[in-house]
C-alpha cells in the first residue's frame, strides 16, 4: 500500500478514535472508574501513534513523536480552552489558533526527530491545514448537542488537521521535499 493510502486510512481512523474519545470524556459512563480527563488528552497520542510514526524509523523516535503529540494536543487543548474561558475569545478564533500553533509545533518536533528534515514548506502546509483543522473542531464546538452537524464537523475537524499536518509530513518521504540535516 502507498504512504498516501495508508495516510488517509490511518488518519482516519485516528480522527474517528480522536473524537469517540473526546466525546467518552464528556459521556463518562458512572460504571467506568476512569477520570475523563484521561480521554480528554487521549487524542494526541492517539494521532502520534497512527499516523506521524508512519515515517519514523527507529523505535526511538517513534515514542519521541508519540509523546511530543501528546504533549501538544495537552497543551494546544488548554490554550484553547483558556483563551475562550478568560479571554473571551470566540472559539473559532481560539481553536483555529491552536489548531494551527498545534500542527506547527509537530511539524518542527518531526523536523528535528526525522532522519530527513522537514521543509519550510511542508511546515507552513501543516500550519495552513492545522488551522483549518481546528476551526472545523472550532465550529463543532459551538454546535448543540443536538444538532446533526456536530458530529460531522467534529471528524472533519480531526480528520483535515491529523490528514493534513500528515499529508505535510509525508511530503517530505514520498516527495523528497527536504533539507539535509546541517
Amino acid at each position: 500500500m502507498s504512504g498516501s493510502r495508508q495516510l488517509i486510512l490511518m488518519a482516519g481512523g485516528s480522527s474517528v478514535l480522536s473524537y469517540a474519545l473526546l466525546w467518552l470524556a464528556g459521556n463518562m459512563p458512572d460504571w467506568l472508574p476512569l477520570p475523563s480527563d484521561l480521554f480528554r488528552y487521549a487524542p494526541g497520542f492517539v494521532f502520534g501513534a497512527l499516523v506521524l510514526q508512519l515515517g519514523a524509523t527507529s523505535l526511538g523516535r517513534r515514542l519521541g513523536l508519540i509523546l511530543a503529540c501528546g504533549l501538544i494536543w495537552f497543551l494546544m487543548f488548554r490554550l484553547a480552552s483558556q483563551l475562550v474561558a478568560q479571554h473571551d475569545q470566540s472559539t473559532l478564533l481560539a481553536c483555529g489558533l491552536a489548531g494551527g500553533l498545534g500542527a506547527w509545533l509537530v511539524s518542527l518536533v518531526v523536523r528535528l526527530l526525522k532522519p530527513r528534515r522537514l521543509s519550510l514548506l511542508a511546515m507552513l502546509i501543516a500550519f495552513v491545514t492545522g488551522t483549518l483543522g481546528g476551526c472545523l473542531i472550532g465550529q463543532g464546538l459551538l454546535e448543540s448537542d443536538e444538532s446533526p452537524w456536530l458530529d460531522l464537523l467534529m471528524i472533519s475537524g480531526f480528520f483535515v488537521w491529523q490528514a493534513g499536518v500528515g499529508a505535510a509530513m509525508l511530503l517530505v518521504d514520498e516527495l523528497g521535499m527536504d533539507e539535509p540535516h546541517v
